[in-house]
């Protein structure tokens, strides 16, 4: 169990340092014609078209996942 619970935590502090590094990235990537603001506008509406992706994705397999079950208990 410790196994699982330290494997989740590293898991955690990966994902977290991933989406800081992509933040970090996009902001560098901004044009020097732009206002901090503005570099900011861009990079949270690349975050919320990911977040919209990556929710898509999860419902369509957890349909997926449903389907299946209700083939296996007919």
């Amino acid at each position: 169990m410790d196994s699982i619970k330290s494997k989740g935590i590293l898991a955690g502090v990966a994902a977290l340092l991933i989406f800081v590094l992509i933040g970090v990235g996009l902001y560098l990537l901004g044009d020097d014609n732009q206002s901090a603001l503005e570099k900011l506008r861009d990079i949270a509406i690349i975050f919320v078209v990911l977040t919209s992706a990556v929710t898509v994705i999860l419902l369509a397999a957890i349909t997926v996942a449903l389907i299946l079950l209700f083939m296996q208990l007919k």
